[in-house]
């Protein structure tokens, strides 16, 4: 007839063991990508495109004249070729208009190169901020979510407590109870036990029931207080002040 258990035994505090917080709760990392200007790269970009340019120019004026490659290193030559891309370019056939042509001409081009590819980076550098931008707000958010999570763990861990202690009170109690009862009437058939005797029997296994359901409920379910815990906590409230007004004769408020 005994209802024994461990915490009717021990004087240290009761203790619950709860799983750990999941994905949620754990510290978040944000990966940066590493942000460049661009304007080295874009810049040698511009003066590779600046020379294919003024080859180009070179060759046609060559294929122009009708001048082989192998004589591009002869003045007289090298004059003839400069003299078409003036000529070509501003209707004036001299090598000096020739070379400042070709020259202002890959510049610009090598600069307009060089712009767009400085241009393409800034677009990309602004993606990659306006992206680790919305993670870290997104971090922030799940970051104060978890706060608030872990908060209503742990008041409901310390309110779980108090109704533990407050069961082993009674439990304590209770004990004493069947044990006195064990004592004067005996062992013997539920029925034949007096009505009295038989209240507290079953006062003392409500409140049995009551402290394992509490005890085997997960507190955290999917990273938050489950709906399953806070349910319990309110069913243990209900049996501890049911067995108080018993006691008492229902003359009295609740306790919780």
């Amino acid at each position: 007839m005994g209802f024994e258990s461990d915490m009717l035994h021990t004087q240290e505090e009761a203790k619950i063991d709860i799983k750990t917080v999941q994905s949620k709760a754990q510290e978040g990392v944000i990966e940066v990508q590493e942000v460049f200007s661009g304007k080295l790269s874009s810049f040698a970009i511009g003066v590779v495109f600046a020379l294919l340019l003024a080859v180009g120019l070179l060759y046609l004026a060559l294929e122009a004249t009708h001048t082989p490659w192998g004589l591009i290193g002869d003045s007289h030559s090298l004059a003839v070729v400069l003299s078409q891309i003036g000529e070509k370019s501003l209707s004036h056939a001299n090598m000096f208009t020739g070379v400042a042509v070709l020259v202002v001409v890959s510049m610009l081009f090598g600069y307009l190169v060089y712009t767009i590819q400085v241009s393409l980076r800034a677009s990309k550098n602004l993606r990659v901020a306006q992206q680790t931008h919305q993670e870290a707000q997104f971090y922030c958010t799940q970051k104060d979510e978890c706060k608030i999570q872990m908060e209503k763990v742990d008041a409901h861990i310390n309110e779980t407590i108090e109704m533990i202690n407050f069961y082993k009170l009674l439990l304590q109690e209770q004990n004493m109870r069947l044990k006195r009862i064990l004592l004067i009437e005996q062992k013997q058939e539920f029925e034949s036990y007096h009505y009295k005797s038989q209240a507290d029997m079953e006062n003392t296994q409500r409140l049995v029931d009551g402290i394992l359901e509490l005890l085997s409920t997960p507190i955290v379910a999917q990273g938050s207080l489950s709906s399953q815990a806070q349910e319990a906590l309110v069913d243990t409230k209900r049996v501890i002040n049911y067995h108080i007004k018993a006691i008492y004769d229902k003359n009295i408020n609740d306790i919780f």
